[in-house]
This record gives C-alpha cells, structure tokens and sequence, in this order.
C-alpha cells in the first residue's frame, strides 16, 4: 500500500511541476501583451513556428490534463473508501475544500477559456491581441477570469508544498520556506494574470 501511495505522490507531483512550469511560461508570453501589439504577436509567432515550442506546450498541456483528472479520481476513491475512521475523513474533507474544489474551478474556467481564445487563434486564425482585447472587454469574462485566478492561488499555494512534499522534502526549516515560497509564487502568477485582464479591462491595450 504504502508503495502505491508513493507512486501516487509522484504521479501527482510530476504532473503538478508541468502544470507549475506551463502556467510560467503562459504568464510570460501573456504579458508581453503589456508591451505592445507586435511583441505580443510575435510572441504567438514563436509558439506556433518553433519546433521545440511545440512539442513543449502541448506535453505540458497534457501533464495538467492528467494532474486534474488524477487529483478528481484519487480524491473521489478515497471519499468512497469503505471504514475510514474519522481523522482520515477528516483530512479527505480538508483536502476536497483546500485542493480539490479550487482545482475543478480552474479546469472548468479553463475550458471555457481553450473554447474563447486557443480555439480561435489555433482553428480560426484569429489575431490574438484582437481576441484579448475583445474578450477582456466583457464583464463576464473578465468577472470569471479573476475568480478562476483566485481559485488557482489557493490550490496552487497548498499543491506547490505538496509537489516538493511527493519528493520526500521533511526538513521542518525547509518546509516552513517552501510553504513562504509557495504562496509568494501562486500569489505572483494569480496576480500577473489578473493585472493583464483588468489592464485591457480598463482599456489600457493598444488600438
């Protein structure tokens, strides 16, 4: 069993590191976007016509596929789990508010973001900036898209320690930094992801 748990962990960790690095890298292309219209095209330009790019993204696009649907299943495994004694229901319930619940927000806003903006760029050709633009202009969207980036720092604050946790990191001193490391982290992709939003919400974007 404990072995099993172990290969979890990993899986979990691994994939949650793709996801880490993918939202960088998403963060970083995103707000090139602040510069101006050129840079942030020519940016997508790069993505879409450099090799590596794109064997790169898709797998870390993958590596958070499988990071959500195995964090649903493990957690809709144990709450099934026949017996458990209180502490474990308890630390399932902790585990469903803290991680879980945040991680199926961002899944499901992340979808309706791929059907918005990666659909139309990759499928339709559309301009990228124009589409921003567009889509930042909508309340609703811009509303959800700061919802789903509040939801994304609590499980990424809670999901980074346990990423370094699955590699057996138990040093008290270093968990303690790790847990300050994480929260400044997920509070830096959530808030450089709805700085872009409220920027071109504002009408600060370029015409």
């Amino acid at each position: 069993m404990s072995t099993i748990l172990t290969g979890e962990r990993r899986i979990m960790g691994i994939s949650g590191a793709l996801l880490v690095i993918f939202l960088t890298m998403h963060l970083a292309v995103n707000l090139t976007s602040l510069i101006s219209r050129e840079t942030y095209e020519s940016a997508w330009r790069f993505i879409n016509e450099n090799a590596m790019a794109r064997i790169v993204i898709p797998l870390l696009a993958f590596g958070f596929t499988v990071h959500v649907v195995y964090g649903v299943v493990l957690t809709v495994r144990d709450r099934k789990t026949q017996n458990m004694n209180r502490s474990n229901k308890k630390n399932i319930d902790s585990r469903w508010v803290n991680i879980l619940l945040p991680g199926i927000i961002v899944a499901g806003l992340l979808a309706f973001h791929l059907s918005h903006f990666w659909t139309k760029v990759q499928l339709r050709g559309e301009n990228p900036y124009d589409i921003v633009k567009t889509l930042f202009y909508n309340d609703f969207y811009v509303a959800g898209y700061v919802i789903w980036f509040i939801a994304l720092y609590f499980h990424l604050s809670r999901g980074f320690l346990k990423m370094f946790q699955s590699a057996n990191a138990t040093n008290r001193k270093l968990i303690s930094r790790l847990q300050i490391a994480s929260k400044i982290f997920s509070a830096s992709i959530a808030a450089g992801f709805i700085f872009i939003s409220v920027y071109f919400y504002l009408g600060f974007g370029c015409s």
